[in-house]
């Protein structure tokens, strides 16, 4: 029993909790592996040689430079009719800022050209990437999409 503020006592409600269901044990009985007859069926792997010459890939990056930065469109795609490619900035062995870049949409060319200019800045470097220069990558990269495209065709 339960007291209240008022001084009236209230019986309390027992309330009854679920209880947790119990299954039969199973009359089916486990598998037993063992490894006995694994060890006689081991089958010793084939190495088999590569083809010795095979043709050139074509190159699929778009590659233009401004003084000593190397921007590059690494595989470049059509997903959905928009060309989309891996772009990277770099300056000799240094990549300064990568990024999956959407070449088609204004958006996407603003934010990467926005962000590559902070991190060359970061970095220290005074070149400056414009428009200008992710349009010619762009067309670059257009065509080596559609070379790409065609000879999985």
């Amino acid at each position: 029993m339960a007291k209240r503020a008022s001084g009236k006592r209230v019986e309390a409600e027992k309330t009854a909790r679920p209880r947790r269901k119990v299954r039969a044990p199973s009359t089916r009985t486990p598998v037993r592996r063992t490894t006995r007859g694994a060890a006689a069926e081991r089958v010793e792997p084939v190495a088999i040689e590569a083809p010795v010459a095979a043709p050139e890939p074509v190159p699929s990056a778009a590659r233009v430079a401004v003084d000593d930065v190397l921007v590059d469109a690494d595989e470049p795609r059509f997903e959905r009719n928009q060309l989309r490619a891996l772009v990277s900035v770099r300056r000799g062995d240094q990549v300064v800022y990568t990024e999956q870049v959407n070449l088609d949409w204004p958006g996407g060319r603003e934010k990467f050209l926005r962000k590559a200019t902070r991190a060359l800045g970061a970095a220290g470097i005074a070149t400056r990437i414009g428009e200008a220069l992710l349009e010619e990558l762009r067309a670059l990269a257009r065509v080596r999409a559609a070379a790409a495209a065609s000879r999985v065709s």
